[in-house]
């Protein structure tokens, strides 16, 4: 939230051709005290046809809690900055995207359509859609870069990782965001993530969780191996990279993948016929400034899924 302001209310409008939102926004500068009401609408330029609801150009810092769009249910996460928008649409049977990330949450294919083009995404994968319309989605989480200047800023906005983990490494700027529950998931890891070589356990349940991570350029992120959970990342901002590692130690690369933009790299989990799972050594390397979204499947109260050291 953009320094200064506060929300403290919000209204939902569908008039037939727009979205818009009236907020009521309480400026906190000496100049004044009184709370100044403003409307936000949709930027323009974004592509829309009569029916179908628009999300994206609404800066997100200033909202706050659910918003209802037609069939569509919509939610503005907690993550949202004013560097980047990210808004949850579920049951979504058409979305118009102007220019923006969008990834599947969902177990089954995310369809859209540019045109005469017709595509699709991939369960908790992404791809950066400019023009499109999203059609017949599941789940999708809409993720739109809105500035890039000081992007720095968001170490103001969230939590330096040492002050979770005691023995990280101080010298290390790296950076997470509130955590969000979207909800339970059922689905087989080895076939939605095409880990065709794994052992199955079928069709298992997870708490899906959403956080995101930011780090200056060249920022060494830290080799680790133990997690407690499934979990893959998407770009959102700037160029990273997910490196393997036979040991704990920088010189035993094995593995170095390149992650743009508007992507999301393959898991690094090996999944077990025994009901466990590993990870090599790996870490994320910053090449630029970067903010990065981790997709956490936890497993659910019962499931045998386990960590083998």
């Amino acid at each position: 939230m953009p320094s200064g302001y506060q929300a403290t209310q919000i209204y939902h409008q569908l008039p037939s051709t727009k979205l818009s939102y009236s907020v009521s926004v309480e400026h906190l500068d000496s100049e004044s005290l009184l709370p100044q009401p403003i409307t936000l609408v949709p930027k323009r330029g974004m592509p829309h046809c009569p029916g179908h609801p628009m999300v994206g150009g609404v800066p997100p810092s200033l909202l706050k809690g659910p918003n209802m769009a037609d069939n569509n249910k919509t939610r503005i996460l907690s993550f949202s900055s004013p560097w980047l928008s990210t808004v949850l649409v579920a049951s979504a049977p058409n979305v118009a995207i102007d220019n923006a990330i969008v990834m599947n949450l969902s177990t089954r294919p995310a369809n859209y359509e540019a045109g005469l083009y017709r595509g699709s995404i991939a369960p908790f994968h992404s791809k950066s859609l400019r023009e499109c319309m999203v059609i017949g989605a599941e789940q999708v989480l809409i993720c739109e870069t809105q500035q890039r200047e000081n992007l720095g800023g968001l170490l103001r906005e969230w939590t330096w990782y040492g002050e979770k983990d005691s023995n990280f490494d101080r010298r290390t700027p790296l950076y997470v965001s509130p955590q969000e529950e979207i909800g339970e998931v059922e689905f087989n890891p080895g076939e939605v993530f095409g880990l065709a070589h794994s052992g199955t356990k079928g069709l298992q349940r997870f708490h899906l969780k959403l956080n995101l991570w930011y780090a200056p350029a060249f920022t060494d992120c830290g080799i680790h191996c133990e997690h407690t959970f499934l979990e893959v990342h998407t770009q959102l901002i700037g160029t990273g990279r997910m490196q393997k590692f036979r040991e704990n130690s920088s010189n035993t690369l094995f593995e170095d993948l390149i992650v743009p933009a508007g992507s999301t790299h393959p898991p690094f989990f090996n999944l077990k016929s025994d009901g466990t799972f590993d990870y090599p050594w790996h870490r994320y390397f910053s090449d630029s400034d970067c903010v990065w979204m981790a997709i956490e499947f936890h497993p659910t109260q019962g499931e045998r899924y386990e960590v083998q050291s």
